[in-house]
């Protein structure tokens, strides 16, 4: 069974190389259909199967994109494919296997943030009103805001303690595999073209659990996701992100409830300032542990969601150069953390 290909490019032709050389490493490949919602990308890209160029010189948003290059597809299945992303060794065929085993019209991999695979990225988290509520109630309670982290904590380890296929309720686009034979005996779009960037994703997940399916998590094929690339800056990526919320709140549930952040919750004992830098921190451990800790990043102070690498202490850690130039300017919290003692030392620090 033939896979086609699907990535919109949108001013990130940069990571286009990459990821090519990345899918030759793949089987089963029948073609790569490139949406480029830039209009202005010049391939210069050659591979042993078809690259199909979409050119759209105005900008129709993503989920208009994907829906238009399903229209070539001309296989039951499609990889849905960030450009910032780079495919692992067997990934495809994993996903596939998985997906025929289990029926999963939507499937996905797990996703590391750098090239070494040290650094974990966490679960998607969706969105519906319960975790609207919880945000709320953290935001002006330190014991709700402690509560959510918890549940965090467990929800992530949970993620990443899986070695067989699971169901997730939400999957990150950044890669999905899907079955076009089940949307089109459904009639459903995979994406809803409404969406025009951000959200497109949790719709789908929200409409497979309508038809009461999950999605389907497979923890061996994993890919390596660079952080944060998109070209907008992060005060049009805020705007994008409001309406596309207010957008899906409105269509599932009719209401869209307040938006807020959870920074304004701030712990009864908040870490001091460790500075600002242009380059990474080094952050000391003191004492070596007798088992694994996590080392974990956050934009919060509650550390909801959480990026994590693992170590043992008793050496300082500095963040890789990979990992420290995909970070926006802004500040930071990071913390270590026992499994099952807790959290052990929290910094905050900005980068500048």
């Amino acid at each position: 069974m033939s896979i086609t290909i699907i990535t919109v490019n949108y001013h990130t032709e940069s990571f286009l190389p990459a990821l090519l050389e990345s899918l030759t490493e793949q089987i089963t490949i029948e073609a790569w259909i490139i949406v480029d919602n830039s209009g202005t990308f010049e391939n210069s890209l050659s591979a042993a199967f078809p690259i199909r160029i979409i050119s759209q010189k105005n900008n129709p948003g993503y989920a208009k994109a994907v829906n238009l290059a399903v229209r070539y597809v001309n296989t039951r299945w499609a990889l849905l494919v960030n450009p910032d992303a780079l495919l692992l060794p067997g990934m495809v065929q994993l996903l596939r296997e998985a997906a025929v085993q289990f029926s999963a019209p939507v499937s996905g991999p797990r996703f590391f943030w750098d090239n070494a695979r040290r650094f974990r990225m966490p679960p998607a988290p969706g969105d519906h009103p319960w975790l609207a509520t919880a945000l709320i109630g953290a935001s002006q309670h330190f014991t709700e805001a402690y509560t959510l982290d918890h549940y965090w904590q467990l929800r992530h380890d949970h993620f990443w303690r899986q070695t067989t296929p699971f169901y997730e309720p939400f999957l990150s686009g950044a890669c999905l595999l899907l079955d076009l034979q089940w949307f089109e005996n459904n009639s459903e779009p995979v994406f809803d073209d409404r969406f025009f960037l951000y959200y497109e994703d949790t719709d789908l997940c929200m409409r497979l659990l309508q038809h009461q399916i999950q999605p389907l998590c497979v923890p061996e094929a994993q890919m390596v996701h660079y952080y944060n690339q998109s070209p907008a800056p992060a005060s049009k990526k805020q705007q994008l992100m409001a309406q596309a919320r207010a957008q899906f709140y409105q269509k599932h549930f009719g209401t869209v409830p307040a938006q807020c952040s959870i920074s304004i919750a701030k712990p009864a004992s908040e870490p001091a300032l460790l500075g600002k830098f242009q380059h990474s921190p080094e952050f000391t451990i003191e004492k070596e542990s007798n088992g694994p800790l996590y080392f974990e990043i956050s934009h919060n102070p509650w550390f909801i969601p959480f990026i994590q690498t693992q170590t043992r202490g008793n050496t300082p850690i500095i963040l890789p150069d990979e990992v420290w130039q995909q970070l926006e300017p802004g500040r930071y919290y990071t913390r270590l953390r026992h499994p099952t003692l807790g959290t052990q030392k929290t910094w905050q620090w900005n980068k500048i």
